[in-house]
């Protein structure tokens, strides 16, 4: 048997031998090249905090510019946004999938209960997605919002807290999704393989507590 450890002590995987080849080869494949500075488009959403409600309402406006994801040169979009604490997803609700289109309009409100000494600590996770009507859905791009978020994201939240009851709309550049680490991306990707080829006499332990991305395992299910 073969055992396969992370730097990371993300946990153990272990399987025959012959096996090898196909599950790296699948693994690799599915971690794939991450390129800097690609253009996926923007998404335009409003944010409200209703603090005595204890109401989070994110209205997804509209995107402009996106990848086109099918041969058909456009894509199939949807936005799913998930509600984070501490790494782990708490709930998540999706938009409606706009056919053939770069340029999707929504305007459609999505809304959280979070209670006012709950908002510190949470944040959204954004994800463009394309659906596929056959195979898996695919991220076009993300972006997030919440205190410990980059740049903008950071600032749509602190702009959302200082004044109440007011939506806020801004545009957010998608960016491509960020393993928390490569070699933890990698094992999880390993065991994905494993369990998708049904590897006979395979076992894996994790002992992640919630250090890998939660949304970056959610979205690059196999």
């Amino acid at each position: 048997m073969v055992k396969l450890y992370s730097v990371f002590s993300v946990g153990r995987l272990k399987y025959d031998r012959k096996y090898l080849p196909l599950v790296l080869r699948k693994a690799v494949y599915r971690v794939g090249p991450l390129i800097d500075n690609v253009d996926l488009g923007e998404l335009m959403f409003s944010l409200c905090y209703l603090p005595t409600a204890g109401r989070l309402t994110i209205t997804i406006i509209k995107a402009r510019n996106l990848k086109a994801m099918d041969i058909t040169g456009a894509s199939d979009p949807y936005v799913k946004v998930s509600l984070m604490c501490d790494g782990r997803r708490l709930k998540k609700r999706k938009t409606s999938t706009k056919r053939n289109t770069l340029n999707p309009v929504y305007n459609e409100a999505i809304v959280f209960d979070v209670p006012p000494e709950s908002i510190d600590q949470i944040h959204l996770s954004i994800a463009v997605m394309d659906y596929d009507r056959v195979g898996h859905n695919e991220v076009i791009g993300v972006c997030h919002v919440g205190n410990e978020a980059e740049r903008l994201g950071r600032d749509h939240w602190s702009e959302m807290l200082s004044y109440p009851r007011k939506p806020i709309a801004h545009w957010h550049s998608l960016m491509e999704v960020r393993p928390a680490a490569t070699c933890s991306t990698l094992w999880i990707k390993c065991c994905a393989a494993v369990n998708s080829m049904n590897v006979p006499g395979s076992s894996i332990t994790s002992t992640v507590p919630g250090d890998i991305s939660q949304d970056y395992w959610d979205l690059h299910k196999i």
